[in-house]
C-alpha cells in the first residue's frame, strides 16, 4: 500500500477532494453580491429558530 501511495498518491480521497475543491472555486467565482444577501437571509433565518430557544 505504501508503494502504490508513492506511485499515485492517495486512492479517490485525493482525487474527491480536488473536485469538491473544483466545485466550490466554481460556485464562488459566479458569486454575486445578490446571491450574497440571500445566503446571509437564509443562514439568519436558521440560526433565529435556534435563538428562540
Amino acid at each position: 500500500m505504501k508503494d502504490e501511495k508513492k506511485k499515485t498518491g492517495c486512492c479517490s480521497c485525493e482525487k474527491d477532494f480536488k473536485e469538491q475543491v473544483q466545485k466550490t472555486v466554481d460556485e464562488v467565482e459566479n458569486y454575486t453580491a445578490e446571491d450574497h444577501k440571500k445566503k446571509e437571509a437564509e443562514v439568519d433565518a436558521a440560526f433565529a429558530e435556534q435563538q428562540k430557544k
